[in-house]
């Protein structure tokens, strides 16, 4: 009785030390005693097979990489005809929820035969590599909110070859800063000149939709670029102009995932990775295209098709 009117009371249960990611009714510890609503709350929805591509979809929806480790909580097998990637750690808990970009509540959970299965998931039809530069001065006397890009170097990459199809660049002119500072020259190279007889924002961005248009590829890629600055610098972009770049809601930031590969410390700019697998820098540092080409020579080494070698050589961007 005194135990009935505790639960009227509305009193919290106690707290189990299974995974705070991990629903109650899917933690295998409680599987025997769940209650029946539980189990009619977990039966009355779709069955996990049925929710397999969901989990797949979800996980390339965020870092590929990142999706590797998180696989491990699904218990599906693994798909026909699907490429492995890497062997997931046991014992690992990403801690991707829903509204994270991470992968269904419902396949949050530890599954102790995942610890010697390879996981796989399903890649792009394309990687779209994006690079951007915009304005900056040495002292920073604009303002991170009033920065603008001034040229976009975009790099289209086949996702089963990971080989370049297509490219487009195109300088931008700015308005809230039009004329550029000595410092962004000299970082640069981008002359005045450049970006004085440059499209604006808006056409840019419809310049860049029918490129995708045209090589097939909308609505049919991952935006990727190194770090998250770009993707930030395109918000800032579309809030200033009212307009929104087709690029759409996924996003991978490949220097995480090549520092999670590589046991670096996340700070490598493009050409210490570079050289970190035996590369060199190609074409101008610091210019939207070359800056893209280069990181598309990264994919394979970010995504796990190639291997990093081990070793701590760097050099500066």
């Amino acid at each position: 009785q005194r135990s009935r009117s505790s639960m009227d009371r509305g009193t919290p249960k106690r707290r189990s030390s299974r995974c705070p990611h991990t629903p109650p009714s899917r933690c295998p510890r409680s599987r025997s005693r769940r209650s029946a609503r539980s189990t009619e709350a977990t039966s009355s929805g779709p069955s996990p097979r049925s929710l397999s591509s969901m989990s797949f979809q979800a996980m390339a929806a965020s870092d590929p990489c990142a999706s590797i480790s998180a696989a491990r909580y699904s218990r599906q097998p693994q798909p026909a005809g699907g490429k492995s990637l890497a062997r997931v750690r046991p014992g690992f808990c990403p801690g991707f929820c829903p509204g994270r970009g991470g992968i269904p509540k419902a396949y949050c959970f530890p599954d102790q035969r995942a610890t010697n299965r390879e996981l796989t998931m399903d890649t792009p039809k394309y990687y779209l590599v994006i690079d951007l530069e915009a304005t900056c001065d040495k002292d920073h006397e604009i303002p991170r909110e009033q920065t603008e890009i001034i040229e976009l170097g975009a790099v289209l990459v086949d996702g089963a070859t990971l080989l370049p199809v297509g490219e487009f660049q195109s300088f931008v002119k700015p308005v809230r800063h039009p004329r550029l500072t000595p410092f962004c020259t000299q970082l640069t190279s981008i002359r005045q000149a450049d970006v004085d007889a440059a499209p604006g924002f808006a056409v840019v961005m419809q310049r860049l939709a029918a490129f995708l248009r045209d090589s097939g590829a909308s609505g049919q890629f991952i935006f990727c670029s190194w770090g998250n600055y770009d993707r930030d610098q395109l918000g800032r972009d579309e809030r200033r102009h009212g307009v929104r770049a087709p690029l759409g809601p996924r996003h991978v930031n490949l220097k995480e995932s090549f520092a999670r590969r590589s046991g670096d410390d996340g700070k490598l700019g493009t050409g210490q990775a570079l050289r970190r697998v035996g590369l060199q820098f190609l074409g101008t540092a610091h210019r939207g295209i070359d800056d893209a080409r280069n990181i598309a020579r990264l994919l394979p080494y970010c995504l796990g098709h190639k291997p990093i070698p081990a070793g701590t050589s760097r050099i500066a961007r």
